[in-house]
């Protein structure tokens, strides 16, 4: 992906997604659903597909190419905690202890994480040789 913006991979994947759907939804006929579905469900689709898809994927391959990789894709792994805390405030769900306990294990995870400091690279040990060969023993 070097040489590759962030917007360009998305459109690219983007392209692939599309088209993979409307195949399958070409072969499973469900394809007729779509003119059934109600605008304020077309709106929060459309709403999830922009800030999911474009913002969050635009976000994530523009810091999978300026950090590590493994760190970045542990933080959006972290996705539960979104879902948890949007669906308790939109959705009306009960806030309950098991929700409250995985919740503060995802924020302790990536706590964890955050300040966690990589090894440093093993560096070989340096060798003493002369541009001419190696040193003679006894000269």
């Amino acid at each position: 992906m070097k040489g590759l913006s962030s917007l360009a991979a998305v459109i690219i994947r983007m392209m692939f997604a599309v088209l993979g759907v409307f195949i399958i939804a070409l072969c499973t006929g469900n394809v007729d659903e779509v003119s059934d579905i109600k605008p304020i469900t077309v709106l929060y689709l459309a709403l999830s597909g922009v800030f999911g898809a474009v913002i969050g994927q635009g976000a994530y391959y523009y810091a999978a190419k300026s950090g590590q990789v493994s760190k970045i894709v542990a933080f959006t792994a972290g996705y539960p905690l979104v879902t948890v805390v949007l669906a308790i405030a939109f959705l009306h769900e009960p806030l309950t202890w098991r929700k409250i306990a995985a919740t503060a294990m995802i924020v302790g995870g990536l706590i964890i994480l955050a300040l966690s400091r990589e090894a440093p690279e093993k560096q070989e040990p340096a060798t003493a040789v002369e541009p001419g060969g190696p040193p003679c023993a006894g000269g």
